[in-house]
């Protein structure tokens, strides 16, 4: 189970981002167990901070029409965030490595109020996204991590777009500013 699992995500991260548009509000259990386990691997345990920066990875494909390993992802940290655990979920969603120089946490902070800062640059075309997450975000992210992974994974998802993050195209005129799909059409924003 745990392989077909494990099969399934490695199949997602293969194609683009585009042809997943309902992978994330409407996986199916398998798939995003996947997910869960895929980021429990990389980070150690599953909270509410991988799945948003999951969310966040699936965002930049789908407005740069990228697919994974095209990522170049710099992350600032929050003066009062927790952890920087969001980068461990972006890693997983775009294939980016500290390995592959293609991401790094920088020793900048955030600015105050954010939890955290993410340049993403699409590197084939060269935009460039900016990804605040406010701290007004944390309490609920914080609140439902005593839930069951797949309860975590499932707020994550289901939040609106604007509550848990702001965006900016810093570089790049084709990458669209409005969201994708709105949540009553199964698709993340």
């Amino acid at each position: 189970m745990r392989l077909a699992a494990a099969a399934l995500v490695l199949c997602a991260l293969s194609v683009p981002a585009r042809a997943h548009d309902e992978a994330l509000t409407s996986a199916a259990p398998d798939v995003r167990d996947g997910w869960i386990e895929l980021g429990r691997r990389i980070h150690g345990g599953f909270g509410s901070l991988i799945a948003l920066g999951i969310r966040l990875g699936f965002d930049a494909s789908l407005r740069t029409g990228g697919r994974v390993r095209e990522f170049d992802v710099t992350y600032f940290e929050g003066p009062g965030s927790p952890c920087p655990c969001v980068v461990d979920g972006i890693m997983a969603a775009l294939a980016a490595s500290p390995g592959q120089r293609t991401l790094r946490v920088s020793s900048e902070p955030a600015p105050a109020g954010a939890l955290a800062r993410v340049l993403v640059r699409h590197r084939p075309s060269g935009a460039l996204i900016e990804y605040t997450i406010p701290m007004a975000a944390l309490p609920g992210l914080g609140a439902v991590n005593r839930a069951p992974p797949e309860e975590r994974w499932d707020y994550v998802m289901r939040q609106p777009f604007e509550t848990l993050f702001e965006v900016a195209v810093l570089e790049g005129t084709t990458v669209p500013l409005t969201p994708h799909m709105t949540p009553s059409e199964g698709a993340p924003r």
